[in-house]
Parts: C-alpha cells; structure tokens; sequence
C-alpha cells in the first residue's frame, strides 16, 4: 500500500490491525506503522478471550471461522473456593451461533489479522514508531517518525497501548491508577476440563483465572506469584476530556483494565471496528449501535471483580458467596452476568 494516505493507524496489536481491516473492508486507504520489528524478541501477551458479539463483527470479514480454528471453545466458567464451587455459568445456553468463550492468545488474532490484511492488499510498516504529535491549525495532525521523517494526515488512530506515544504526545489525561506489584501470567500444561475455565477465590484476598488453550495446556492468571510466572503491570485507567481534533484513541491507549474483566481484547477489537466505521462516515445500523459497551461499562465489571476478589474478611467473603449464589441460580442476576461476558444483548 503507498504512503500517501490520510490516515495513520500508529500501533499492530489487534486494536489497530482491527482498525485496518474495517478500513480495507470499506475501501478506504490508511498507513499502518508498528514500533516493533519482526525480529523482535517475542513478548508475553495478556490478551485472550473473544466474546460472541465480537466473533459475530468479524463475520463480516470472514475471519470467524479461522479464528475459532485456531483457539479453544470455552463453554462452562466457575468460581471456587476452597475447593467448594460457588457459582456455574453455562455459556452453551446462550443464543448465539458461537454460543462459547473463544480461547485464543493474542498472538495467534494478531496471526490471523495480519494475514488478512496482507491477502487484501495492505501491508505494515515495522520498526517504525511514531515519536511526536502536533495537531496543526489547518486542523491536519503532523506526526514525526523514528526514522526522522514527518508527515500529515487528516485522521491519526492511536493504537500504540497502554503508553501511548501518540496520547502522550498530546498531553491527553490517562487517569485511574496501577495495580500494586502487578499480576503474574503463565502458560502452563495442566490437567483440566479443556471447555471450562476455573476463577479460584484465594485466602488474603488473592485470585487465580485458569483458563484453556488446547493441546493439555493452561493460561494462568495470579493476583499472587506462582512458579514460571511472568510479572506484568495492570493498569485500570481511561482516558479523561476531549480527544483532539482528527485524533482517536482506541484499544488500551484509550483505556486499560485488570484481565479479570474478561473481555478487553474483544473490547479493543469492537471499538476498533466502530472507530473504522465512523472514519469511513459510514452509520452503524441501530442493532450495532445499541449493543456497543460503553468504556465505563467494561471498566465497572474488571474494577467490580477486583473489588469482590480482595474480600478478606468472613462477614466479607460470606455475603460475597451469596451475591455468586444469586448471580448464577436468579435468571435476572445470571442474564447480567452473560451479557456482561457475551456483548449479547
């Protein structure tokens, strides 16, 4: 693809390649930079889960079905603690073609898109960083590159994660705050039900998320180290006032929230493909429209599990075992907890 596009996308993850691939699918022409280089030394990725709804957005592309080849479906999630299980959620009752939790490492989404973005005929520029910012008085933005280059464009995408150098650049308000310590990853081959995903409640309010990837293996998320773990920051914060003229922010350069939340690649990818939809000026129809979750909603449900994950006290931990009760056995109570984790309405 040539470089004379009016619109960059700065940052490959799946937020910005969903961005493109909504952009590609409309015909219209973006420039696509990536800091990273192919070469790079491979870096451990917390994304995972794709929800129905945003399997059923990327239907339009035709990437559902290899996507769903590549991951894991998860049918049945829990929570326990010890060793007692307090609350079942069956997602195979759902209404939904994909009536399941996709398992797929961020890798393997990144795999896919990239692939299909190249087979329509666009390409990413690699090692290539965006290193300043300048919304100009003609309203163009001006973006200076790593290898000393400048150029305009009349929409600038900032997909570059959680320390954006395109909301930096611009000064815009990232509030919320950082997770003290933050949170241990690993993936590991375990014994386990490959269609279950197990939420273990832990003595001193700790959490531990096993969930499925395939092949004996087990992607475990901790509050608390384990052995092999990798260590990584979680944020929950979301950016605060008007975004600058000609300038959007989407996946976690726009806003950032704990992995027990569950859904925040699938997030990124929805907001991206709305994001392509308005700079393409074409209208979502009403169904799109009304089922989108606001960023305050997706905040609320990862801040709500944190909260109920910290409980230490019996008091605490006893009325934090009736509100699961409720929430799986009350059709009204359990209906919210879905929708929360599907996107359905």
């Amino acid at each position: 693809m040539e470089n004379d596009a009016d619109i960059l996308i700065a940052g490959a993850g799946p937020a910005g390649l969903a961005c493109a691939l909504g952009l590609l699918g409309r015909g219209v022409k973006f420039r696509i930079a990536e800091r990273r280089t192919e070469s790079a030394p491979r870096v451990f990725r917390r994304g995972l889960i794709l929800r129905p709804r945003t399997l059923a957005m990327l239907e339009e592309f035709g990437l559902a079905e290899p996507l769903i080849a590549e991951g894991q479906k998860l049918s049945l999630l829990k929570v326990e603690e010890d060793g007692r299980v307090l609350a079942r959620f069956d997602l195979s009752a759902i209404k939904s073609p994909t009536p399941f939790l996709l398992c797929i490492p961020e890798e393997g989404v990144i795999s896919v898109f990239t692939s299909a973005i190249c087979a329509r005929g666009g390409t990413i520029e690699r090692g290539l960083a965006v290193t300043n910012v300048r919304v100009e008085p003609d309203g163009r933005t001006k973006v200076h590159f790593s290898d000393g280059s400048d150029a305009y464009y009349t929409h600038v995408v900032g997909a570059d994660g959680l320390n954006s150098a395109v909301r930096m650049a611009l000064g815009i308000p990232f509030t919320g705050y950082d997770y003290p310590g933050g949170w241990f990853f690993a993936d590991e081959y375990a014994e386990a039900d490959p269609h279950s995903g197990v939420l273990t409640l832990l003595p001193g309010g700790g959490m531990r998320l096993n969930l499925p990837l395939g092949g004996g293996q087990v992607r475990s998320v901790s509050t608390v180290n384990f052995d092999d773990a990798v260590n990584l920051p979680v944020a929950i914060r979301q950016v605060q006032g008007a975004v600058r003229a000609g300038v959007r922010l989407t996946g976690t350069a726009a806003a950032a929230h704990g992995p027990f939340g569950g859904i925040g690649m699938s997030r990124e990818i929805e907001d991206a493909l709305s994001l392509a939809r308005s700079i393409a000026q074409e209208p979502e129809s009403a169904e799109v429209s009304a089922e989108i979750n606001s960023e305050a909603a997706t905040l609320e449900l990862a801040e709500t599990v944190f909260r109920g994950g910290r409980i230490k006290n019996r008091a605490g931990r006893f009325f934090r075992a009736y509100v699961l009760f409720l929430c799986a056995r009350v059709p009204s109570f359990r209906r919210r907890v879905l929708r929360a984790l599907t996107g359905l309405a």
